[in-house]
């Protein structure tokens, strides 16, 4: 019985002490890297509208995840019948196409990984030298941080919760079982 006092208090401690850690890391990489306040766009020469925390997170990275919508200079306008509107509208999504495909051609690996294409934008790791680029490009409606200004490093920080959550219910549902199983010994050495 005392084997078994001595395992779970080991458990407890470690999980602990995980879960502090983890928490100062969450904390840690929320107050240096993550810029959460609130700061606002902004609005190149070339009318591309700009997070701000964009520039301020190269300062703790060489690259940024961020997701790039175009400008819509299609011309296309919709209207008709169904069939007409439904034609305009794949006319337009094969004009993003193209456009998408031009202006991350106009990047190189070094200044821009790819992550994602979506019907009007596209999203992935930027380097300061790409984002200047695409800071220039008429072309480009707007250069966000995806998650509200939270970037990449929100998804790490969700799927790592998630994942301390799960190691906890885990622990959890262990300890549990330990107590019964020692519950039921206990009642059959009783019994006899």
């Amino acid at each position: 019985m005392n084997k078994q006092k001595i395992f779970i208090s080991f458990i407890l401690v470690f999980c602990l002490l995980i879960s502090s850690h983890i928490y100062a890391a969450d904390l840690n990489k929320e107050n240096l890297f993550e810029d959460n306040e609130d700061l606002g766009y902004s609005i190149s020469g070339a009318g591309v509208k700009y997070d701000n925390g964009i520039e301020n997170k190269f300062f703790y990275k060489d690259r940024v995840y961020v997701s790039v919508t175009i400008r819509d200079n299609s011309g296309i306008v919709y209207n008709g019948t169904k069939e007409e509107r439904h034609e305009q509208w794949e006319i337009q999504n094969e004009w993003y196409k193209n456009e998408i495909n031009k202006i991350t051609d106009t990047l190189n690996e070094d200044e821009f990984t790819l992550y994602r294409k979506n019907p009007v934008s596209f999203s992935g790791f930027i380097t300061n030298k790409g984002f200047e680029k695409l800071k220039n490009m008429e072309d480009i409606e707007a250069i966000e941080l995806p998650g509200g200004g939270q970037g990449q490093s929100f998804f790490f920080l969700f799927h790592l919760k998630w994942f301390v959550y799960l190691f906890f219910l885990l622990i959890l549902i262990i300890i549990i079982l330990i107590i019964i199983k020692s519950r039921k010994k206990r009642r059959n050495v009783k019994k006899r």
